[in-house]
């Protein structure tokens, strides 16, 4: 499917152009442009594969969520679950406050 605004190229329209080129270019510039132009469209393939493939993995990987943080006026005190000097576990309690 063509787009309106560019219609199909037959082999004349083609012609012309490589006939145009060669007059302008001349015989020695056309394959040195021919090599660039097809180092550039390769190089936008590959940018362009790229970008979709981080945007693929951007859209599979799993959303992380902030855990619930209390309200600024809730009062929060924290105790120890055993009286041992080296205490590894502590129980944090959350009051909110009621209005």
């Amino acid at each position: 499917m063509t787009p309106l605004f560019l219609p199909s190229l037959g082999f004349q329209e083609i012609a012309l152009i490589l006939v145009v080129a060669l007059l302008v270019f001349g015989p020695s510039k056309l394959p040195e442009i021919g090599k660039s132009l097809g180092k550039s469209f390769r190089e936008f393939k590959k940018g362009t594969t790229g970008f979709m493939e981080s945007l693929d993995k951007e859209s599979s990987e799993p959303e992380v969520v902030p855990e619930a943080l209390p309200r600024p006026d809730a009062k929060v005190t924290a105790s120890p679950v055993s009286q041992e000097e080296d205490v590894e576990e502590v129980v944090i309690k959350v009051e909110e406050p009621t209005h």
